[in-house]
């Protein structure tokens, strides 16, 4: 009897050089995708916390402007005719002639509007030895220069003491009794503000700017525009901040508004 034998083919356990060549490739090539999604993910949400911040810093100071606003000191009338003998609120005032004033920011008048009025405000928020409840403040826009170069919304601030002393000799009309340097303190409110806008409005709701000193204003209309910090990160000077037809610093910014009623006599 005879027996065939079969030739019989070489088995295959494994894969090639070449499948093992193409399988890494391929997995690379999603791990490569992987990390790009990520870290695209990541800087989406890097940006979108760093905006936040900077917008939330500018709703808070729009906050603290309205709340000194609402504490606000109309003018009084001494004499009962119906207008007031003293003006105490003033957006926009001239600067002329005021070389101590606190601020320097004469460049920005373009960029932001000036605010000062007097309010009341309760002794906790001056410290203990605050005699009167009545303060001069004030709002403006400043460009700080230096290594970390930024557009900054300040609060100026004269405690009751120094604005009791300063209204013994007040004359009407005289926004010096608001704006001189001496025993102020400036609190930066909020970074990466371009813009700071202040509309008074009187009886007819007609907006007047700069307002006029005879009267308090009945209401006013305020708005901060802001960066985000991602892109006022980059910025290296003044033309930078200040250049908002570029397309990423347009994108970037956000105007913040809200009209107050003020307290009148």
């Amino acid at each position: 009897m005879r027996h065939r034998v079969s030739a019989l083919s070489p088995r295959s356990d494994g894969f090639t050089l070449s499948e093992l060549l193409v399988a890494i490739a391929i997995l690379g090539g999603l791990i490569s995708l992987l990390f790009s999604v990520v870290d695209q993910t990541t800087r989406i949400w890097r940006t979108s916390e760093q905006r936040v911040d900077a917008f939330r810093e500018a709703r808070a100071a729009l906050f603290t402007i309205a709340r000194d606003l609402e504490s606000m000191v109309a003018s009084p009338d001494s004499d009962s005719d119906g207008a007031p003998d003293f003006n105490f609120f003033f957006a926009n005032p001239d600067r002329a002639g005021k070389a101590d004033i606190t601020f320097s920011g004469i460049a920005e008048d373009t960029e932001g509007d000036r605010l000062f009025f007097l309010t009341a405000l309760p002794h906790a928020s001056q410290g203990n030895t605050a005699k009167s409840d009545v303060c001069g403040v004030g709002y403006y826009l400043d460009y700080v220069s230096g290594p970390q170069n930024s557009f900054k919304l300040f609060r100026y601030f004269i405690g009751s003491d120094e604005t009791f002393v300063r209204l013994k000799t007040y004359v009407s009309g005289d926004s010096n009794v608001l704006m001189e340097a001496s025993s102020a303190t400036d609190e930066s409110l909020a970074r990466n503000v371009i813009h700071f806008k202040v509309i008074a409005y009187d009886e007819s709701m007609t907006a007047i700017s700069p307002w006029p000193k005879d009267r308090s204003p009945i209401a006013i209309d305020l708005s901060i525009t802001a960066y985000g910090h991602s892109v006022a990160n980059g910025f290296l000077n003044r033309s930078d901040w200040l250049n908002v037809a570029n397309p990423r610093n347009r994108e970037s910014k956000q105007t913040f508004t809200t009209r107050i009623r003020l307290p009148q006599r």
